[in-house]
């Protein structure tokens, strides 16, 4: 999918640090390494795609974070 470098997302989401914080540790739990990044109340969740990514593992990563969206959004 990528060819050259990385390409480092944040993603705001629009909910509290904590929600974040709880999405973040999903993510992990299901072996999506990504991090939650903030300061100054500037936060998100950050992701760093690489060359050995694949098109799978970008949108697996898409999959489980819009599942963990939609569970905190509807509660």
């Amino acid at each position: 999918m990528f060819t050259e470098g990385s390409a480092i997302v944040t993603i705001k989401t629009g909910l509290s640090y904590g929600r974040e914080e709880e999405i973040h540790k999903k993510l992990a739990e299901n072996g999506i390494a990504v991090s939650h990044r903030g300061v100054l109340g500037h936060y998100g969740i950050r992701a760093s795609p690489h060359i050995y990514n694949t098109v799978e593992d970008v949108e697996v990563f898409l999959e489980e974070l819009m599942a963990s969206l939609k569970t905190f959004i509807s509660t």
